[in-house]
Order: C-alpha cells, then sequence, then structure tokens
C-alpha cells in the first residue's frame, strides 16, 4: 500500500529521519509531484544538493499552475547556497530573477497544447477583427491583441525547447567532463553539482551533455534525467 509507505515516510521526515524517509519515498513508482518535492526536500537536509533539484525539478514538471511559490523559493535557495562565492546583485536584479524563475516554472508546468491553443486562437482573432477594430477606431484593443501575441509567441519556443530537449542535473560533487564516451578519453574539465546540463546524445553509459560553452561525455549514473 504506496499510501500508508507514504504516510509512514512523512512520519520519518517530521522526526528528522531524513534517510530513512528518503530511502522510503525512493520506493514508490512513478512518484505523484508531491512525492518528488519531499523526496527533494530529503536530499537537502541531507546535502545531496544535485538529487534535491533533480526531485525538485521533476516535481516542478508536474505542480500545475497553483500553490508553486514554496517550490520555487527551495530551488531558488537551493540555487543561492551554491552560488556564495558569486558577486552579490543588486535588489532590482533580484526581484527580475525571481520574475523569471516564476515564468520559466509556469511555462514548464503548461501543457504545450494549450499554449499553442491560445497562440492560434490570438491569431484568429487578430486577422478576423483587425479591419472591423480598425474602422470601430478601437485601435487600442488591437494594440492588446499584438501584446498578447508578442508575449505568448516567445514563451511557445520556450516551451518547445523544454518539451523536446532532454535536460539532466549533475548529481556528484564533481563530475569529470570527458572527450568520449568512456573512461579512457581525455578530461576536459568537471562540472559543479546541481548543475543543469542539456542531453544531447547517449552512447552506452555516457551522455554527451552541454553546460554553458562546455561539451563533452559523462557516465549516466553521475546525471539525472529530469
Amino acid at each position: 500500500n504506496y499510501t500508508e509507505i507514504f504516510l509512514k515516510a512523512n512520519e520519518h521526515y517530521k522526526n528528522g529521519e531524513f534517510k530513512k524517509a528518503f530511502e522510503l519515498y525512493k520506493t514508490i513508482p512513478n512518484p505523484v509531484s508531491q512525492v518528488n518535492y519531499n523526496l527533494g526536500n530529503c536530499a537537502y537536509k541531507l546535502g545531496k544538493y544535485g538529487h534535491a533539484l533533480l526531485y525538485w525539478r521533476r516535481a516542478e514538471r508536474d505542480w500545475g499552475f497553483l500553490n508553486r511559490t514554496e517550490l520555487i523559493e527551495n530551488i531558488a535557495l537551493l540555487k543561492s547556497k551554491l552560488n556564495k562565492g558569486t558577486k552579490k546583485k543588486g535588489n532590482v536584479f533580484q526581484y527580475l530573477s525571481i520574475a523569471k524563475n516564476y515564468i520559466f516554472s509556469i511555462v514548464r508546468a503548461a501543457p504545450l497544447f494549450v499554449i499553442q491553443f491560445l497562440f492560434l486562437i490570438l491569431w484568429f482573432f487578430m486577422f478576423l477583427y483587425i479591419k472591423y477594430l480598425y474602422r470601430k477606431k478601437r485601435r487600442f484593443l488591437i494594440v492588446i491583441l499584438f501584446v498578447l501575441i508578442s508575449i505568448l509567441g516567445p514563451l511557445l519556443v520556450i516551451r518547445y525547447s523544454l518539451y523536446y530537449r532532454h535536460r539532466g542535473v549533475v548529481l556528484g560533487k564533481k563530475v569529470i567532463l570527458l572527450s568520449g564516451p568512456g573512461k579512457t578519453f581525455q578530461k576536459l574539465g568537471s562540472l559543479p553539482e546541481a548543475a543543469e546540463v542539456l542531453i544531447q546524445k547517449e552512447s552506452g553509459k555516457f551522455y554527451k551533455v552541454k553546460f554553458y560553452k562546455q561539451i563533452g561525455w559523462v557516465s549516466q549514473k553521475d546525471i539525472g534525467k529530469i
């Protein structure tokens, strides 16, 4: 009974037994967003920051539109903790970063067909009523339609990118980046824990990944697919 396992794991978490809770949550097959969220919380408490971000990203994907503030704040807190050595940004940049995180989080949760449908509907109304609205001197409504289309267009591109590209999270503390799919290949550098990468290719037990301008191969055990 997976409901009983979930409740038992919750008890362990409340009692501070994060390792026991983590192992119990992992036994639940096809975990829903709440299970993934709790897995992320346990991993964070255990200092497994790569695993924490992985499970929170999985929870974010299936969470829905409402009550996601705490999840987004947890992800932001984790990233802030891992980037303690970087230069602090001003308040304006912090607010912009928070707004960006909310937008991307909602876009990740939005079904692709919903954004496509809204985009097509807006274009339909634009072409159908543009002459009528212009003749009636309702140019303000035309401007609103243009603004909505200009917002939905980039969001649709972002959602397509998230849908068709495989993303992953670096799980280890310092993962070696190789020039080919094998441990005998040359070392190109390393990837930090909880880095989010784009998975470009798979060969044997290795992934070809991209992290900013770095491209190379890493072992599959060191990458968790979102």
